[in-house]
């Protein structure tokens, strides 16, 4: 029997996002992820990263990587064809990405995603849109989350059940999205430190 103490090593992703364990509440009987709204790497990866705010899908029941937070960097024409984003991680091609400039509501299905230059591509555009009062939201429910993911999970195999805490003290700067006061206020159970 080894009673000495073990050298403990860290795995890439296994780094600490509790701020606090005072008040921590787990999702009961976690969560299945559709893992058609997980974008994939260009191994074929769906890897949703430890530290993820998940939304759940209001036609299916299932959830997915969230996808509020979005906002055009560049204006958008009138007739255009794309748009460039400051975040394009969370979409994938089929999501519908709802325009809006206080007047005109414009939903568009994304036909393609260049990650490299974080454009989304879609049928045209009716009405120009400003990086000042263009905003975007994805219609599926994908802009609201309701838990954050505790571990980091490969979904290219399928639909898979993942844990996560819907109240706890977070480690902002640790988590797989930058938190604003959107996040904040769409997740009153989470405090963010």
């Amino acid at each position: 029997m080894r009673l000495q103490p073990r050298p403990l090593f860290e795995v890439e992703g296994d780094y600490e996002i509790f701020a606090s364990m005072e008040v921590v509440r787990f999702i009961t009987n976690g969560a299945t992820v559709d893992y058609t709204k997980v974008p994939a790497d260009a191994n074929g990866n769906r890897i949703i990263q430890k530290g993820m705010p998940m939304a759940k899908i209001t036609a299916s029941g299932k959830y997915r990587p969230y996808t509020g937070g979005l906002a055009l960097t560049a204006n958008v024409a009138a007739n255009a064809t794309t748009a460039v984003l400051n975040d394009v991680s969370r979409l994938v091609v089929g999501d519908i990405v709802t325009f809006y400039n206080g007047t005109n509501t414009e939903p568009k299905t994304i036909t393609a995603i260049n990650t490299g230059t974080k454009t989304i591509t879609f049928t045209a555009i009716t009405n120009a849109y400003t990086t000042a009062n263009g905003v975007l939201t994805n219609t599926d429910g994908g802009d609201t989350p309701t838990f954050i993911t505790v571990r980091q999970t490969n979904v290219k195999d399928g639909d898979h059940v993942i844990g996560g805490v819907e109240v706890a003290k977070l480690i902002s700067a640790r988590l797989a999205v930058t938190v604003d006061a959107a996040l904040k206020a769409k997740m009153p159970g989470i405090t963010f430190a």
